[in-house]
């Protein structure tokens, strides 16, 4: 059984690597949108998480997050689409689709 916080916890110490190098391992990447980075990490279930602003998030959780009528929610779950998007051009299977 994986320590789903330990392996977060790493996720996170990878990205934070990758922002200070500017070069991300496979199955990570980032997109910028309104003030902050947005991270896809695809794991070995093929489940999707982002990690936006220091929460871990997967798609589903993202959308309801910024279900809201802000601006700031519209160009964050525009984001999430973009992210899911991107992940399906790089060749990335989804479990989700």
């Amino acid at each position: 059984m994986v320590n789903q916080k330990a392996a977060k916890a790493e996720l996170g110490r990878v990205v934070r690597l990758g922002m200070q190098r500017n070069t991300f391992p496979e199955g990570v990447f980032p997109l910028w949108a309104d003030g902050m980075n947005l991270y896809a990490i695809c794991s070995r279930d093929r489940e999707m998480q982002i990690l936006a602003g220091g929460h871990w998030f997967t798609v589903a959780e993202a959308l309801a997050y910024w279900s809201g009528d802000t601006k700031h929610d519209r160009i964050n779950r525009c984001a999430v689409e973009c992210l899911v998007a991107m992940a399906k051009a790089r060749g990335w299977e989804l479990a989700d689709g």
